[in-house]
């Protein structure tokens, strides 16, 4: 986003030279040679830069043979030297207010598209089996059902452990302690305008058992920026943010249901470090791991890498 930069340079240089006018006046005919000290005050219109200063050093000494001279030119350069830090502070409160008003905007447009709840998940995380690093999870991501999905939060999940993190949608947006967000088909990274966290993803079209830590060197990885730099929302046709997880599923028209595509998802962890894979096996299972009829409880598996 651009943001206005305030140009002091003409009213502090305008400034000075007002001074050097009355400096000049009050030196009389002796004091002429004062006046040029007094345009030692041009260093204060480097108050742009660090060499205001300067300006004060031109100051008085050289100024006139007389004594009445060398007054008015000490009082110029003091003058030069004031106006140069006013310049200076003026020009740095304009540029933190400029940043101040995007980021706010932008804010607002995630908020209105996440519509986040001030709330904690109560769904369920359960480990259903692990074998060789490999875990099988339950996650209850409902949030309440269709019906009751905007009064809702999400489920909010850890990888190292494979469990729930206690934290509202709100604080979320500042916390790196989680690394997926799921609710009802909506799966989300810590990262970008999710999260603080480095969390990355990335699609593969291979087999889990066959995604190992070799594929990362070659895998294309997504953070979740689905709110440009105009703070114009990026959404899927059904209005959802676009996430490096939306394409997870293929959409069963005859039955009106959600089918988990044939893909495998490489992700790095908040922490930007732990590298894992992760397959979607369900979208209506049950708590005990079989296929049953209330949509957004997930099956999935997770290894690390």
């Amino acid at each position: 986003m651009f943001r206005p930069r305030l140009l002091c340079f003409s009213l502090c240089a305008a400034l000075a030279l007002i001074g050097c006018g009355d400096d000049s006046d009050d030196g009389g005919s002796g004091g002429a040679s004062g006046s040029a000290g007094a345009s030692g005050s041009a260093g204060a219109s480097g108050s742009a830069g660090a060499s205001g200063s300067a300006g004060a050093s031109g100051s008085g000494a050289s100024g006139g043979t007389d004594s009445a001279g060398g007054t008015a030119g000490t009082t110029g350069g003091t003058a030069g030297t004031g106006g140069g830090a006013g310049g200076t502070t003026g020009g740095a409160g304009g540029a933190t207010g400029g940043s101040g008003g995007g980021e706010a905007q932008c804010t607002s447009a995630r908020d209105e598209l996440l519509g986040p709840i001030d709330s904690v998940s109560t769904g369920d995380v359960t480990v259903l089996s692990t074998d060789n690093g490999v875990s099988t999870l339950y996650i209850d991501a409902s949030a309440g059902g269709y019906q009751n999905q905007a009064t809702n939060p999400a489920i909010y999940l850890e990888l190292a452990n494979l469990s729930r993190v206690d934290i509202t949608d709100v604080a979320a947006f500042s916390s790196s302690a989680w690394d997926l967000a799921l609710k009802r088909d909506l799966i989300r990274s810590n990262s970008g305008d999710s999260g603080p966290g480095a969390a990355e993803v990335a699609e593969l079209g291979k087999a889990f058992d066959d995604v190992s830590s070799a594929d990362a060197s070659s895998a294309s990885f997504d953070d979740d920026d689905f709110v440009d730099n105009l703070c114009i929302p990026r959404t899927d046709p059904t209005g959802k943010p676009l996430t490096p997880f939306s394409n997870w599923y293929e959409y069963d028209m005859q039955n009106m249901t959600l089918a988990p595509a044939p893909v495998t998802y490489l992700i790095r962890a908040a922490n930007g470090t732990e590298l894992y894979k992760l397959e979607i096996l369900d979208y209506y299972s049950t708590p005990d791991g079989q296929t049953g009829q209330t949509s957004g409880r997930y099956r999935v598996r997770i290894g690390g890498l």
